[in-house]
């Protein structure tokens, strides 16, 4: 299980959405945690002061009724493990800020955050002037669009300055870059870009998540998108870039045009060229990539409203769900975790996707809230 997940499961707890079953799951997790093999390291920094900070923010996040010894002894009961397990988020978060600036937003609005570090929510019904600490302008928001693409805005600058956009799960935002490339953004990604590309150099753009990419063309200026441990370059083409961070598969398709893929996780830093409909995967369990032909229609049909599986695990199917309706669902029939289905669905529900796939290999499921939970079927 992932720390994110597990920060989950502990903040629906404290919500009181989880059910008995669930807190005792939680409460068998956290016990497999108080094994000697997963110690306190001391690059996460003071034991107590960390232990302190979690429970504080807990209490913090506890209504001021519940905010009381009482309220927390569960997680109290836990607190090695509950420390140990944030205790390391928290270092790695921390690490992050300082290799590579600031933390994840974490937030159910479309966020951007600007060079200096101060954050904008972008509501989609607004038309609004972008501008940086100076007051210059610097792009504007066209309600579900941002674009930096007029050259008359702002001062052009001999240095990059970067934002960031960030779009959670159940949202879809679009983004026109300086040099007019046009960026989708799927649910749950974010996309770290400059506000202006300099001329003559790399035009280069950070994407954790899922973005379709339509490039401006350039003769000079190669166009690359850092996804994790992929890289993409390109003169100017369309392509898809799946890269979420909790994904063991990383994909690039192509569209239109031609890209050449690396894995940094390959000393080599070769190239895989790829062709228009052909797709890269790169395996960062192996940290292996390969290429294939593929019917690139299901892998960009997100961009239109539509979930499009063609042969795809049925627990790969669930993250997608989960993402798209920015629902959770919980698996507890794992015989069914790796088999294949198909299908295509615009404007179903969680509810009536689950229920067309479960005519295909029987399982059950029950929805309580946000929360689906699939079972095995039982006469």
């Amino acid at each position: 299980m992932k720390i994110k997940e597990i920060k989950k499961e502990i903040k629906s707890f404290l919500k009181g959405e989880s059910s008995e079953t669930q807190k005792k799951e939680l409460s068998a997790f956290l016990d497999s945690y108080q094994s000697d093999d997963y110690s306190w390291k001391s690059e996460y920094g003071d034991e107590d002061e960390v232990r302190n900070r979690i429970l504080k923010n807990i209490q913090k996040k506890l209504p001021k009724e519940k905010r009381k010894p009482s309220s927390i002894v569960y997680l109290v009961k836990y607190a090695a493990a509950v420390v140990l397990i944030l205790g390391a988020a928290f270092y790695w978060e921390s690490q992050q800020i300082i290799n590579n600036g600031p933390a994840p937003i974490d937030s159910d609005e479309i966020v951007l955050r600007l060079s200096d570090g101060s954050t904008k929510i972008i509501n989609t019904a607004h038309k609004d002037d972008l501008v940086d600490i100076k007051g210059t302008i610097i792009g504007v928001q066209l309600e579900d669009k941002i674009s930096y693409a007029d050259t008359n805005l702002g001062d052009v600058s001999d240095e990059l300055v970067f934002n960031e956009l960030y779009v959670p799960f159940g949202k879809k935002f679009e983004l026109e870059l300086s040099d007019g490339t046009q960026v989708t953004l799927n649910s749950g990604s974010s996309l770290k870009y400059p506000v202006r590309f300099l001329d003559n150099q790399v035009r280069e753009v950070f994407l954790t998540g899922e973005a379709f990419f339509d490039v401006t063309k350039s003769k000079t200026d190669i166009f690359k998108v850092h996804a994790n441990e992929i890289v993409t370059e390109v003169y100017g083409t369309q392509f898809n870039i799946m890269a979420y961070e909790n994904e063991d598969i990383q994909e690039v398709v192509l569209v239109e045009g031609s890209v050449g893929v690396s894995n940094t996780v390959d000393s080599s830093n070769q190239k895989l060229m790829l062709v228009p409909n052909q797709k890269a995967q790169l395996n960062k369990t192996t940290a292996t990539i390969s290429k294939k032909d593929v019917n690139v229609d299901s892998y960009i049909a997100w961009k239109y409203d539509v979930l499009n599986f063609q042969n795809l695990k049925f627990q790969d199917i669930l993250k997608k769900m989960e993402r798209h309706y920015n629902i959770t669902i919980v698996n507890e029939f794992h015989g069914i975790e790796n088999d294949p289905y198909t299908g295509t669905f615009e404007t179903e529900t969680p509810s009536q996707i689950l229920s067309y796939l479960s005519h295909i290999r029987p399982f059950q499921f029950k929805v309580e809230g946000d929360v689906i939970t699939i079972s095995q079927y039982k006469n």
